[in-house]
């Protein structure tokens, strides 16, 4: 059998389909999805500069794209060995850590973007102003 020759764009609709697969597959996708929206909500009220704004962009990107390399990682080992393995599990536990690693990175620039905000708003309604 031979292999089928695949168009560029027939490539980015594969591409776009496996991004909606592990949308609607995964459930951590859907909530880092969710999460990225509520992330960059405050933005629509809060003023911060537009470099911010890109960086927490770049980092939210960041994370679904780990997430998904993620995903395939899982779903590799588990095509591979379904009975306990020491070095799938070494393969899935550092695949997930980097997502950790990219969330923990949201988090720190969410707080450094949203902290002054935050802040304000907290000694405005403390001191009554």
């Amino acid at each position: 059998m031979r292999k089928p020759e695949y168009r560029f764009t027939h490539r980015v609709m594969l591409a776009i389909q496996g991004l909606f697969l592990a949308v609607r597959r995964e459930r951590h996708m859907r909530v880092h999805l969710i999460l990225s929206v509520v992330v960059l909500s405050p933005l629509t009220v809060i003023e911060t500069r537009p470099l911010n704004v890109l960086i927490l962009i770049i980092l939210l990107c960041i994370l679904l794209i780990v997430e998904l390399i993620n995903t395939a990682i899982e779903t590799t080992v588990d095509l591979v060995t379904r009975r306990f393995s020491y070095r799938a599990k070494l393969a899935k536990d550092t695949a997930s850590s980097a997502v950790l690693i990219a969330a923990g990175l949201v988090v720190l620039f969410s707080i450094f973007i949203y902290g002054p905000s935050v802040y304000n708003l907290t000694m405005g309604v403390l001191i009554g102003h």
